[in-house]
């Protein structure tokens, strides 16, 4: 929760799970849940941020085998996120006032673009139109970012390192509540 440092596998996987990013994806499957979504919760961390994109390839093609009737995939990071200088970025607003990390909209520039898109484009416009200044700007990556399911996929920076993971939880939750009306 304090930490403001980056080191590889320090950050990623320093042990305690309230602290991960997974603690993020678990807020946000409860809360779909809590409104009516169907969700399940799939760890991909690995030990390092290396190959992480491709072990989460993996387990969310396993994960869509066990589940054929999924409609969607969220894949949620934690930005690193800093100034000229190398400090961490702390990107933040306020709903209900309380203090929330800022998110970003992912789009990788791979298979299944128009698809992906399209649930990415309509899920921000809401989000905005909800929220004002809940998310940055949707961002296009060149990574291929769980590209190749055959379910859209979206994924989703929640905060920065430089942001508490309970304003990342703060986050997830806000847009678990706008994803559950859209899919409902």
């Amino acid at each position: 929760e304090d930490a403001l440092y980056y080191t590889d596998a320090a950050f990623a996987s320093n042990g305690a799970e309230n602290v991960r990013v997974s603690a993020v994806a678990e807020a946000l499957c409860a809360e779909l849940n809590q409104n009516g979504i169907g969700a399940v919760f799939v760890d991909c961390m690995a030990q390092s941020s290396f190959g992480s994109y491709k072990n989460a390839q993996k387990l969310a093609e396993l994960a869509l085998a066990d589940y054929p009737e999924a409609v969607l995939v969220v894949d949620i990071h934690r930005a690193v996120l800093t100034d000229d200088a190398g400090a961490l970025l702390r990107p933040i607003t306020k709903i209900a006032e309380e203090i929330t990390a800022q998110a970003r909209i992912l789009l990788g520039t791979g298979a299944n673009l128009e698809k992906n898109a399209a649930t990415a484009l309509a899920f921000y416009e809401t989000l905005n139109l909800r929220y004002e200044s809940l998310m940055m700007p949707l961002s296009v990556s060149e990574n291929a970012l769980l590209q190749k399911l055959s379910v859209p996929v979206l994924t989703l920076e929640i905060g920065s390192a430089g942001n508490s993971v309970s304003e990342a939880k703060a986050a997830a939750v806000a847009l678990a509540k706008v994803m559950a009306e859209l899919l409902l």
